[in-house]
């Protein structure tokens, strides 16, 4: 992939960066990848994206508490307001039930995307 071209992981997608700013985002917060959701519209043929920055510990701190009593979709909605980097305005601001349901579905999925990294806990 050519370092300008636009990254685009699937057709009809909506909200595309191009790679160098996923690049520049990478150098900024120190990592290696820039994690990205798709999530198809349904009342179009539209697949929407967005790109999230990594959590810090406070946004964490409220996505897991929310997470664990259960209110999974308030605790997406957490990450994604505190984590866009950009993306298809719609699933920041729906203006219609069809629009809500995609943002909830994307609420849904970022929770994986902003959680911690993996890691192993035991005893010996």
């Amino acid at each position: 992939m050519k370092k300008d071209e636009t990254v685009q992981p699937a057709n009809n997608l909506v909200g595309c960066v191009e790679q160098s700013e996923i690049e520049a985002w990478k150098k900024q917060f120190g990592v290696k990848e820039i994690p990205y959701i798709e999530v198809k519209q349904e009342d179009t043929d539209d697949i929407s994206v967005c790109y999230l920055k990594p959590a810090g510990r406070d946004v964490l701190a409220q996505v897991l508490s929310l997470y664990h009593n259960g209110k999974i979709v308030e605790a997406g909605e957490i990450a994604v307001v505190n984590c866009w980097l950009a993306g298809d305005e719609r699933l920041k601001a729906p203006k219609n039930l069809s629009q809500e349901r995609t943002a909830v579905r994307l609420a849904q999925l970022a929770i994986s995307v902003v959680a911690l990294p993996e890691g192993y806990a035991g005893v010996k």
